[in-house]
């Protein structure tokens, strides 16, 4: 194990280099750091300890002090930190504070390399943790030796050794260490695959983990292969603005598949959203179905079909008394949801097909559409009178079911200027025939 960690290290050309080691007082960081202090021995480097305690234990103390005493003893500089548990996502709330530790304490002490003690059978439990959690394949790629982080290079120099080989070195050298009693409970699911499905697994064929990493090379191949097709496809129909699907409407079955995939992709990276197998399902049939229509795939992301076009539009969201609030500049248009679409215009509809088309002045440079408030209220005469909303419903006998989906336009002072589609409000400023502005409704469901 030393030969092969002073050979990578001589490959790497890291001589003279700052390491900071990610130490918990186990077995896997308590060999981790006994090769490291044997190599500073032989090559010129820099060691550093970062220790968490996680407070989820009596023990957690305890353990923080044998790694600080072991760590004065053999003359390596320690840091340690304390993390405040959550109340849910114990797990990656721990990982990303760990982290997050890792990289202060890299950037105050002008560490190089900060190595963790992951190793081929972590490499392993990642990779079943993903598959049982529904991860895509694409997603599925192994924990890196490697990997660039922002301010140091992440370094795992134990990931080609079994827990089996790390067991022995820890023998052979008599090291001490400590023994965390949550890594056997099977309230975490990591637990369960490590103590239940790997020694099943194991049971089948004692070379399941090397069998898994071979397949999992030729995993990694493969997405390569279909990931680089993936973005052709995408890349085809996407027009910076919008998504022609014309060339879409002519790929196979399994090349559709491909660009829902990096359709996908794309919009998880590019708009920070989560999508579920159910909505992956939902673009699917939203891309292959014809008409008007609108996909919501979160609060800020919307999905807008129109023929072949498909918009992405991140509309901009203001909390008004908890309501959305949807603005417009003149000549732009927006859908209200999957049958409603409003334009603003400075030129009128060349047909007829729209549910209603008001004439406002040009003075007015734009509008904003919400859902029905109480208190709303309008003008409905040249007197000036006003109505309240909820009353203009009933005398008008809206039914309920249409109140509760009703809009209302207003301009750039909140000054109410309608009620889609069913009426607009009286304006003092009367339009000038060549200065109008149009505000333009459709209601698919209506026609």
């Amino acid at each position: 194990m030393y030969q092969q960690l002073f050979d990578q290290i001589m490959t790497y050309q890291w001589q003279n280099k700052s390491f900071l080691l990610a130490v918990s007082g186990g077995r896997d960081s308590m060999a981790l750091l006994h090769l490291f202090v044997r190599l500073r021995q032989h090559v010129p480097i820099q060691l550093v300890v970062a220790h968490i305690n996680h407070g989820l234990r009596q023990e957690s103390d305890d353990e923080e002090r044998f790694v600080q005493q072991w760590c004065q003893a053999h003359n390596v500089v320690f840091f340690s930190a304390h993390w405040q548990p959550t109340a849910t996502r114990i797990e990656e709330a721990a990982r990303k504070f760990r982290y997050d530790f890792f990289s202060k304490v890299a950037l105050q002490q002008h560490i190089d390399i900060v190595c963790t003690a992951h190793h081929q059978d972590d490499l392993v439990e990642t990779v079943l943790f993903r598959l049982i959690s529904g991860t895509h394949l694409w997603h599925i790629e192994p924990i890196k030796q490697l990997s660039q982080r922002t301010h140091y290079t992440l370094y795992r120099p134990l990931l080609t050794w079994s827990r089996r080989e790390i067991n022995d070195y820890i023998a052979r050298y008599d090291l001490p260490f400590c023994e965390d009693e949550s890594n056997k409970e099977l309230t975490y699911s990591r637990n369960r695959i490590r103590h239940q499905l790997l020694p099943l697994l194991k049971s089948e064929n004692e070379q399941i983990i090397p069998l898994i990493l071979r397949k999992l090379q030729q995993v990694q191949v493969q997405n390569a292969v279909c990931q680089q097709i993936a973005r052709q496809l995408l890349d085809d129909c996407n027009k910076g603005g919008y998504f022609d699907l014309t060339p879409f409407y002519q790929y196979n079955k399994e090349q559709k598949q491909l660009f829902l995939w990096q359709l996908v992709e794309y919009l998880t990276t590019r708009y920070a959203i989560d999508i579920s197998d159910q909505k992956v399902e939902l673009i699917q049939h939203f891309l292959t179905t014809t008409g008007h229509k609108q996909l919501r795939l979160s609060a800020t992301c919307l999905l807008i079909k129109e023929y072949e076009k498909v918009y992405i539009n991140r509309p901009q969201l203001v909390e008004n008394g908890g309501k959305e609030v949807y603005t417009l500049s003149i000549n732009s248009k927006r859908y209200l949801s999957n049958d409603e679409r409003l334009i603003f215009s400075e030129k009128a509809p060349e047909i007829s097909s729209y549910t209603c088309c008001w004439q406002v002045p040009a003075t007015i440079k734009e509008i904003s559409v919400r859902r029905v408030q109480p208190g709303d209220r309008f003008v409905i005469n040249q007197q000036g009178h006003h109505k309240k909303v909820s009353r203009f419903f009933v005398d008008n006998k809206v039914p309920k079911t249409q109140r509760h989906q009703a809009w209302v336009v207003t301009d750039a002072n909140h000054t109410i200027l309608g009620v889609l589609p069913w009426r607009q409000a009286y304006l003092r400023e009367r339009a000038q025939t060549d200065k109008i502005n149009y505000i333009i409704y459709k209601n698919y469901q209506r026609h």
